[in-house]
């Protein structure tokens, strides 16, 4: 159809509309859906006036804009009062009520990790929430939202708690014992099946120890699109470096190391907007299960990773603001120092690796500017 007078909208053409804004035109997320709009009533326009049948775009088209605050919904201490005089007089079992309003995030889990300044807070799921708190006055003067969120007293009462993460972590590795595992999908001994896929991961792992750091396969973490810096649902994945002597284990690894630069990537990019990092905390299930994982975030952050030995430390974390509802506390920090567990499972970096973890960095920094013209402006 090159060249040809149009006569009606396709969807693909919108498609690669949206890609030329964004990468040749280079327009804001905000500008883009501007321009969407646009041809979104036009294309209602030609569906209403008989042109057309087909509905070649809506709303989950648009773009998602970062705001300057990712605000959370709040609740004021007036509103407490009320809510606990309430109580009071319709009760009247006591002269007293003790409210406390329950938050089980991982929020709730750098609290309980012991978070304050300076210190990032991992916590490795089945994504990844990269968490810090900087007093207000002592925030960065530039605009950081690129390289995560930002809402007052999110975490600690008095602190702009700043909040970043990738799309996929542990989610990584499940599709890939999903997709090691495929061709037993309809075995009939579903219990064989099960142990296997128990036991895939960590043999990986007791695997991967073995082969040497630096390593030759490659990889992308973006399999559910990157979340940041620079917030972009459309990037994908990436394995790179595949011969046919690659087998399972050389993927898992790039698979790994991949995950793990993207957390240095924006470690990086808050030590480039004034960010302190002096220590990393790191929680969840992956932090407290798999070692392998642990030691290859110290050697590739370079810097020393500490696994608070409690097992549920978002639960401690909801105690924790619990007790300081209750006023046995004055207040978060004071908690913590009394209740955190000073036991910490320490990964201390090894030197030797430093040159290797800064290539393999490069490299896979290399890999996301040329994932796409977006990566490329941006990565």
């Amino acid at each position: 159809s090159f060249d040809d007078e149009p006569q009606q909208l396709y969807r693909a053409n919108v498609l690669d509309y949206i890609s030329y804004l964004r990468t040749v035109k280079g327009l804001s997320n905000r500008s883009v859906n501007a321009k969407l709009a646009s041809l979104h009533s036009f294309n209602l326009y030609l569906i209403a006036a008989g042109y057309t049948k087909e509905v070649v775009l809506d709303k989950q088209d648009y773009l998602k804009v970062q705001l300057a605050y990712a605000s959370p919904s709040t609740v004021s201490r007036e509103e407490v009062e009320r809510f606990r005089q309430e109580i009071l007089e319709h009760c009247g079992v006591r002269d007293y009520a003790i409210v406390t309003i329950l938050a089980y995030t991982a929020i709730a889990g750098a609290v309980g990790a012991g978070i304050t300044e300076s210190v990032m807070v991992s916590s490795f799921g089945t994504s990844s929430v990269d968490m810090m708190i900087v007093r207000e006055s002592e925030a960065p003067s530039c605009r950081f939202t690129y390289c995560g969120g930002a809402a007052k007293d999110s975490i600690v009462p008095g602190y702009l708690g700043i909040e970043s993460g990738q799309a996929a972590f542990g989610d990584a590795f499940e599709w890939l014992k999903n997709f090691l595992l495929w061709p037993l999908s309809s075995a009939p001994d579903e219990k064989r099946r099960g142990e296997l896929s128990a036991q895939l991961i960590e043999r990986l792992s007791a695997e991967a120890e073995k082969r040497p750091f630096f390593h030759k396969v490659y990889g992308l973490d973006w399999l559910n699109g990157r979340r940041y810096p620079h917030p972009d649902e459309q990037v994908r994945g990436l394995l790179g470096g595949l011969s046919l002597a690659t087998d399972p284990v050389d993927v898992f690894i790039a698979l790994a190391q991949a995950s793990v630069f993207g957390l240095r990537r924006i470690a990086d990019s808050f030590l480039d907007c004034g960010f302190s990092i002096q220590k990393v905390i790191a929680t969840g299930g992956i932090a407290q299960r798999s070692p392998y994982i642990m030691q290859l975030t110290a050697d590739i952050l370079q810097q020393p990773v500490e696994v608070p030995q409690v097992k549920e430390v978002t639960a401690l974390g909801t105690a924790i603001y619990a007790a300081v509802g209750a006023g046995l506390y004055p207040s978060v920090s004071a908690a913590q120092k009394s209740m955190c567990s000073r036991h910490m499972l320490r990964y201390d970096p090894a030197p030797s690796r430093r040159a290797a973890a800064d290539v393999m960095y490069a490299r896979y920094r290399e890999a996301g500017r040329t994932a796409g013209a977006t990566a490329a402006l941006l990565f």
